[in-house]
């Protein structure tokens, strides 16, 4: 095997590591093809998702929503959505659905996987708060849980994005920065689409679809404020798909989750 080959050979660790993670998760059924058929807006429905786009992509609070969409009623006479009804209008559009996961207090692991099950923190972790480290329970009482992080799916997300016609053939980069490559007949290196990497992933089987993705992960943890403990642990997936100059910026980086503080993770596998 060459020296590429060599770099991205999969020890045996690391196939039992994803066997145990995977467990007996299945992958989902292909989408119909009518997963993304939008009825008819109205006109105050089409004026609330501008109005929410609007808010959403100038980082607005609650409070200016509000008063925006007052004064919108105002002028327009239309029943404008709250910023909650709004909300739930684009999560139906988009067939996006973020859930909750329950997580140990101290962050050390998250309940999914092989321990989906359990009803306290198995065991003694770094992030651990010393005086809590024998009392980790999943619940405070009854069936209400200590702590909860918000995963947002990244498969729904990229259906989503997908679905719209724009997106759709942005997306595509990859796949035909690859096919003027290898028209070429020689290396000619510009992004991860015509680097040696992806090449030798094709030989071996993979991305042979114009759809198919490819997707980084990063994750560390910020400081939310300056004047109060708010550490928070986020999970970031950006697609190598997208043109250089939009993968890395903040509207098309998919937030996977975020895994409240003030402890950093401790089993990242969990999570």
């Amino acid at each position: 095997m060459d020296e590429l080959g060599d770099c991205i050979h999969h020890p045996t660790s690391l196939e039992e590591l994803r066997k145990q993670l995977m467990g007996s998760a299945k992958l989902p059924p292909p989408p119909n093809n009518d997963s993304f058929k939008i009825t008819p807006l109205t006109a105050a429905e089409k004026q609330s998702l501008q109005l929410y786009v609007a808010w959403f992509s100038t980082n607005g609070t609650a409070a200016a929503y509000a008063k925006f969409a007052a004064f919108i009623r105002l002028i327009t006479r239309e029943p404008i959505l709250s910023l909650k009804m709004a909300r739930k209008l684009a999560m139906k559009l988009t067939n996006v659905h973020p859930f909750k996961v329950q997580i140990c207090p101290n962050n050390c692991i998250a309940y999914a996987g092989p321990y989906a099950k359990l009803q306290q923190c198995p065991g003694k972790l770094k992030s651990h708060d010393k005086k809590n480290a024998d009392t980790a329970p999943r619940f405070v009482s009854g069936p209400l849980p200590f702590k909860e992080m918000l995963v947002v799916p990244a498969l729904e997300v990229i259906r989503a994005m997908f679905a719209n016609k724009t997106t759709s053939r942005q997306m595509r980069y990859r796949d035909k920065l690859m096919q003027k490559v290898l028209h070429l007949g020689h290396e000619a290196y510009r992004d991860f689409a015509s680097g040696k990497l992806l090449r030798e992933l094709r030989k071996r089987g993979l991305f042979q679809h114009m759809r198919d993705g490819s997707y980084m992960m990063t994750t560390d943890g910020c400081q939310l404020t300056m004047k109060k403990q708010s550490e928070t642990w986020i999970f970031l997936y950006i697609d190598l798909g997208l043109p250089p100059g939009m993968r890395w910026l903040k509207e098309w980086v998919m937030v996977a989750f975020a895994i409240p503080g003030p402890y950093a993770p401790g089993n990242l596998e969990s999570f």
